[in-house]
């Protein structure tokens, strides 16, 4: 499955790529470049239907048990990467007493029935419970941490998860009897987490700035980080994405010698994210030499991984954050971990500023959902995957 996404990317990533179709070349000075990544995109994407097919028959019929595992893992990040799939397909074909709203749904079914497969595999059930999270059923979740607990008492990455989302939930106790446990594990490794769950306490507190600071550096040494948001289903920059461009256009005006990286990849119509917002500042007026493209994060988290790379290869000593206030504690809690985490780099100055596209008090407040988005982010950033094995 990381080839197919791997050759997604690509295809979308590489605009001068040449269309073929039983072996006959069709020339890009005569077909939009659009065009040509939309047709590989299909190509790719019939490929992968024709392979999800094939996993179906794999997970349904009698044959080894580790070959139909691997298929529902396989059918599970089929339905986590491609959101327009046909969810009635994965209902007639092997989940039919498995009520099926979206592709989570199938993710999480998929999932499950590898866990039934091989009940003693916790990297499954740890999946299992990250689709959970990502589908707000925390409760759920919370057992299928429990039931990897019965399996494997030390397990450290899914105590953490356990005591972080009672946490969220409100269940202090827990939270408090888990932790003790973690440090019982691994009191250096547990220590580290009390940390960042200090700088997590310390940027939900935080107020949320919209306006462009006044001493921001302007020697070449600080760089906008401007974080993408989904395109329209014809690649069109939609209101979200168009707010933070606004703020983006006024705080590089501002300041004219600081770099601007767009980050944002997640394709639509042959265009990423990065590729919409580069364009959007050119015309906007903003120089081309100034701005930096990082087309192949997928989430937030790969905004700060691949943005923070590119920091450090420009020596970029001080950068500001541009999303929304909706969006903007959880990112600077990203970035914050990077930042620390692989950098190491304790005097590197993040400031931010938000597009507010929600009142500043409502900004100010983290929901409950959020708070269960920063602390599976926070997790994620630390180099423990949702999927283990297959995606982080």
């Amino acid at each position: 499955m990381k080839k197919a996404v791997s050759a997604l990317l690509s295809v979308c990533l590489l605009p001068s790529l040449i269309a073929c179709s039983n072996h006959s070349t069709i020339s890009t000075d005569t077909v939009p470049s659009s065009s040509i990544a939309n047709a590989k995109e299909s190509k790719i994407i019939l490929h992968d239907q024709r392979k999800l097919s094939q996993w179906f028959k794999t997970a349904k019929k009698d044959g080894p048990t580790g070959r139909r595992i691997k298929a529902l893992e396989n059918i599970a990040m089929y339905y986590n990467w491609h959101h327009d799939s046909n969810i009635k397909e994965a209902k007639e074909e092997l989940f039919g007493n498995t009520p099926l709203h979206d592709n989570l749904d199938v993710v999480e079914a998929a999932f499950r029935e590898a866990s039934v497969m091989d009940p003693y595999d916790s990297d499954l059930k740890y999946s299992l419970a990250s689709t959970q999270i990502f589908h707000h059923e925390v409760p759920e979740a919370l057992k299928t941490y429990q039931q990897i607990l019965k399996l494997d008492h030390d397990n450290f990455k899914a105590r953490l998860a356990y005591a972080l989302y009672s946490k969220a939930e409100g269940h202090e106790q827990d939270f408090k009897t888990n932790f003790n446990q973690l440090e019982k594990i691994n009191k250096t490794r547990a220590n580290d987490y009390k940390n960042r769950l200090k700088d997590v306490e310390r940027i939900k507190a935080m107020k949320i700035n919209g306006q462009i600071p006044n001493h921001l550096p302007d020697n070449g040494s600080h760089a906008f980080i401007l974080l993408g948001a989904g395109l329209s289903d014809q690649g069109k920059i939609q209101k979200p994405l168009l707010g933070r461009l606004e703020v983006a256009k006024k705080a590089a005006e501002k300041y004219p010698r600081s770099k601007i990286i767009v980050t944002g990849g997640s394709p639509k119509e042959g265009k990423t994210e990065a590729a919409a917002m580069y364009d959007w500042l050119v015309k906007s007026g903003i120089n081309k030499d100034r701005i930096i493209k990082e087309d192949m994060a997928m989430d937030t988290v790969e905004n700060a991984l691949f943005s923070m790379d590119i920091a450090e290869k420009q020596k970029i000593n001080d950068i500001t954050l541009i999303t929304s206030a909706s969006h903007m504690k959880r990112a600077l809690v990203i970035f914050n971990e990077i930042n620390k985490d692989i950098y190491n780099n304790r005097y590197r100055k993040m400031t931010h500023i938000a597009y507010m596209n929600e009142d500043q008090n409502k900004a100010e407040k983290v929901s409950k959902d959020e708070e269960i988005a920063i602390y599976r982010d926070l997790i994620r950033a630390s180099g423990i995957w949702v999927f283990p094995g297959l995606q982080r």
